[in-house]
């Protein structure tokens, strides 16, 4: 289950298995049935992660 958390004053979604986090839970959602099932990330959707810089 991702876990809704807060990250520069705004509601983020973060992938409980890798720690990308998402500004649409479903992407976090998508990444961490992903990281489950292959215990890896998949770039085509941790492109949709937030950019930190």
């Amino acid at each position: 289950m991702v876990e809704e958390t807060n990250f520069n004053k705004r509601i983020v979604f973060k992938c409980m298995k890798c720690g990308w986090m998402y500004e649409d839970k479903k992407w976090a959602e998508r990444c961490e049935i992903y990281c489950s099932r292959h215990n890896a990330c998949n770039l085509r959707i941790a492109k949709h992660a937030i950019k930190i810089k």
